[in-house]
């Protein structure tokens, strides 16, 4: 049984390499459309931060970058108790959610203030 060559320039080597550089490029686009839906739901213009992240040579950077300078909040989100309130209370009048749902999402907030947890900020 004889070993492959694995030498430099040997045909072997040369076979892999692009295997390695395409999944490469395939792991950085995945995380590329990762930080495209993640930044989209914060209001941060998914498709400006994809295109960096996606490049294989400085995609990494530009990922970390983004983990620095994204929103904390997702867009849509309430920014206090009472306006959490109210937007339940629109949801119930519009018929978005049922009465069960209601109460069930307004005992949570209920229980998160008394446990001195916040959904906000």
């Amino acid at each position: 049984m004889t070993m492959p060559d694995a030498t430099p320039g040997s045909p072997e080597v040369l076979a892999f390499v692009p295997t390695v550089l395409l999944a490469g490029w395939a792991m950085m686009l995945i995380l590329g459309m990762l930080v495209y839906r993640d930044a989209n739901a914060r209001g941060m213009q998914g498709l400006f931060w994809f295109f960096p992240v996606a490049i294989p040579t400085i995609g990494l950077l530009f990922f970390f970058l983004y983990l620095v300078v994204r929103r904390t909040e997702r867009r849509g989100g309430a920014e206090s108790r009472e306006e959490a309130c109210n937007l339940l209370e629109r949801w119930y009048a519009e018929g978005e959610i049922s009465a069960a749902e209601y109460r069930a999402l307004h005992e949570d907030l209920d229980e998160e203030e008394a446990d001195g947890h916040s959904f906000f900020r």
